[in-house]
């Protein structure tokens, strides 16, 4: 299962599209499970989600936990879980 989340809607979809298309073409065995908007929702969620998993996170969530403190979340829950850090912001 791949996870993504990021705060920008319109890059999520853009994030969406390319992973979703980049399983087709390479006939990878793996799925979207679930796209987030925010990183708190995330955090919430990692108790029910599969594991291990693949997570495609922004590093910056203004007004929430940033991208670095959810990965040593999500490692507390998904030790064996691939963490990826997706921005486009040229600060992080």
């Amino acid at each position: 299962p791949i996870i993504l989340c990021d705060d920008n809607t319109e890059l999520l979809q853009q994030f969406q599209t390319t992973v979703s298309n980049t399983i087709l073409i390479e006939d990878l065995d793996a799925h979207i499970y679930y796209a987030y908007t925010s990183s708190n929702a995330l955090a919430r969620a990692l108790p029910s989600l599969p594991f291990p998993a693949l997570y495609l996170l922004d590093a910056e969530f203004p007004g929430e936990m940033d991208g670095f403190t959810l990965a040593k979340l999500i490692r507390e829950h998904d030790p064996n879980g691939f963490i990826v850090f997706i921005t486009t912001d040229s600060n992080s």
